[in-house]
């Protein structure tokens, strides 16, 4: 018995035919059109990026042809080379200062800070539940006898005990974050100080903002490592207090207005806010701003359409140019001040 499958195979060609004839995306080479499906695949390409795209009727604009969906896709993709890249930066600084903290305050035997006993206790069960798994993860690590448990492994072997400092660079950057969430007040905010210097916050502040930026880097650090298109991502269980952000970046890069137009709360700007705020070190984050700008510059006029088009699709502000300049400006004018 045959079965009329909803996706049933479909030869290149085939793929070619059914985009000009269902949806009007114009194929102007289809060799070419064949290459970049061979290359990306029509899921990637096609269903990862048509709604930028498609007109009210559900298909593609006047115009529009398969390379145009191929510079988009590079657009995004360049975008999410450079923010994986400064997210690895921010997690290594978090572990080194989370690192630090426990250390200093707790001990570097694993028993002094990956203990029950420095942690919160949870009423809620689920919540309690999380924070004995975390530790039972962490704590594995820490026993793991494999080669890929480097540098982990060569403490097991050759010293008495393993610093967290050494065990962190093995841990992955969600149990990092949830032992941080698990931390009693005075830890936390000890870290929280070490990463957002300003005295306008209040404490509690402080700490909330410090879980909500570090987790929006974590998940759209995650999405990009799966492959997954992040321009229209929002991260629903992390939300940007803009009215306290505001208070650790230079004047004129954010608005309070902007929470009105739900700018940076959880979108791709909130992405670029929360690595600018988390990097802690001007020259990486010089270096991220430049390579925006130079990604955003609408100098090439070739390039100008796709710009404005995934500035819309991933509801970063029409002025993003103005303000990514604000940022390098200042922060310029921050490192070479006194040269």
């Amino acid at each position: 018995m045959s079965t009329n499958y909803s996706k049933p195979f479909m030869t290149y060609e085939e793929q070619i035919d059914r985009l000009q004839s269902n949806y009007g995306l114009g194929i102007p080479d289809r060799d070419l059109a064949i290459n970049l499906l061979k290359t990306i695949s029509y899921y990637d390409l096609i269903n990862g990026y048509k709604e930028c795209f498609l007109s009210e009727d559900e298909r593609f604009q006047e115009g529009i042809n398969i390379v145009d969906l191929f510079i988009f896709k590079m657009f995004d993709k360049n975008i999410q080379n450079v923010l994986f890249k400064y997210s690895v930066y921010v997690e290594n600084t978090f572990k080194t200062k989370l690192a630090y903290t426990l250390a200093k305050n707790h001990g570097v035997h694993t028993d002094d800070y990956i203990n029950e006993n420095i942690l919160l206790n949870p009423s809620d069960q689920e919540r309690l539940s999380k924070r004995n798994k975390t530790l039972k993860t962490i704590r594995k690590i820490s026993r793991k006898i494999s080669p890929d448990n480097i540098p982990t492994l060569h403490y097991i072997t050759n010293h008495n005990h393993i610093p967290p400092w050494i065990l962190f660079k093995n841990t992955n950057f969600n149990d990092v974050i949830d032992l941080y969430s698990f931390l009693k007040f005075e830890d936390k905010l000890e870290i929280a100080n070490d990463c957002l210097k300003s005295e306008k916050v209040n404490n509690h502040d402080k700490i909330e903002l410090l879980k909500t930026t570090i987790s929006i880097v974590r998940r759209f650090r995650n999405k990009i490592a799966h492959n997954a298109k992040v321009f229209n991502y929002t991260t629903s269980l992390n939300e940007i207090n803009i009215s306290c952000i505001i208070n650790f970046l230079p004047p004129n890069y954010i608005y309070r207005s902007d929470s009105k137009n739900y700018y940076g709360i959880n979108d791709l700007f909130a992405m670029i806010s929360s690595l600018v705020l988390l990097l802690d070190n001007n020259f990486l984050t010089l270096s991220l701003i430049n390579e925006l700008r130079a990604i955003f510059d609408k100098s090439n006029n070739d390039f100008t359409n796709t710009i404005n088009r995934y500035i819309d699709a991933a509801h970063l502000p029409r002025d993003i140019n103005r303000r990514l300049d604000v940022l390098y400006n200042s922060l310029y004018n921050s490192i070479f001040k006194s040269v």
